[in-house]
């Protein structure tokens, strides 16, 4: 005798439910390594470009303003295009504004004597 269709139903999903089951729990685990580091896209190069960069800009503010500015600047340019951008765009605006300074006070001393 043929079997009635709710009983075919009921088969195909026991069927379809043994098909999803993993036996002995041998599944693979690399995507919950990889979710944290793909949604975190810091590189630790980024990050110590940004880190050295915000030294030399905090440094800029003191001493060689015109130098360690633009190397901050370009150093925290690096480190906003590798995903750290807080600290790089830190770096790059502490920078430009040692360098503007720098720039600015050359100018008005220039005026002053000339």
């Amino acid at each position: 005798m043929e079997k009635s269709t709710r009983t075919k139903i009921n088969e195909a999903d026991s069927k379809n439910l043994e098909a999803r089951r993993v036996p002995n729990y041998q599944e693979e685990f690399s995507t919950e390594f990889t979710v944290d580091t793909l949604a975190n896209d810091e590189s630790s190069a980024g990050r110590a470009a940004g880190y050295i960069a915000l030294f030399a800009s905090i440094i800029a503010l003191f001493v060689y303003p015109m130098a360690l500015g633009i190397i901050a600047i370009i150093l925290g340019c690096f480190a906003t295009t590798q995903g750290t951008k807080t600290l790089g765009l830190t770096a790059t605006v502490i920078g430009v504004i040692a360098a503007v300074s720098s720039f600015m006070m050359r100018i008005a001393l220039f005026s002053l004597f000339y």
